[in-house]
């Protein structure tokens, strides 16, 4: 039996290589002469929509800070919801006795027609944009009331009834002619009493409150 050997002589094999040494923390110098930043740390992504090390969307340009808003030392004025008798400040909307029967009386002196205007706003509480899209039509002789549509609602159409004293019901007769504008046709519809506008209605009244010696929010 032939054996056949090899020339060559016989190696032992090699030991298992070894892993190589940590690196020691490098720091890198920028290509373009930026701070040096640290191995091992993120540094600041051009494309927009990366972010940074901190987070932030990095775009290339400086980023302003966001800023708080800055509290108001002011404290805020409540709003006053519907109509109140008193303003945010505290101060009555509304006379008193002895303030009505002040201005009534110096309403006695003015214009027929401003003397029921005085009236009508003395004796139904309304507002005077109210009292002056009052019409012929909505005088109840009969049933002693004035219908006023609502202004301040949201939506056209809200009326309510006053009940005002028999007083007043004469005035309105005898200085419009409220009876014989119901007989005729159409019975006042749309027939305002005071055909004026509001400043012109503000005006007359003021002049009354004025001579009445009545001055504040309520005058």
């Amino acid at each position: 039996m032939l054996l056949f050997c090899s020339s060559q002589p016989h190696r032992p094999p090699l030991p298992p290589a070894t892993p190589a040494p940590a690196k020691r923390r490098r720091v890198a110098e920028d290509a373009v002469g930026r701070k040096p930043v640290a191995q091992g740390t993120t540094k600041e992504r051009g494309p927009a929509g990366k972010r940074n090390a901190k987070g932030e969307l990095a775009t290339g340009k400086a980023t302003r800070p966001r800023h708080k808003l800055r509290e108001s030392s002011e404290t805020p004025r409540p709003r006053q919801v519907g109509m109140g008798l008193h303003t945010v400040e505290g101060l009555r909307k509304y006379l008193t006795a002895g303030e009505r029967e002040a201005f009534l009386r110096e309403a006695e002196h003015a214009d027929r027609s401003v003397r029921t205007l005085c009236m009508t706003l003395a004796y139904a509480g309304c507002r005077l944009s109210e009292a002056l899209a009052l019409t012929v039509d909505r005088v109840d002789l009969a049933a002693g009331v004035l219908t006023f549509e609502s202004l301040k609602k949201r939506r056209d159409g809200v009326y309510r009834s006053v009940p005002v004293p028999p007083p007043l019901l004469d005035a309105l007769d005898m200085v419009h002619g409220v009876r014989e504008l119901q007989a005729a046709r159409g019975r006042g519809r749309g027939v305002r009493l005071w055909p004026w506008s509001r400043m012109t209605g503000w005006r007359a009244v003021h002049d009354v409150m004025a001579a009445a010696q009545l001055e504040g929010p309520h005058a």
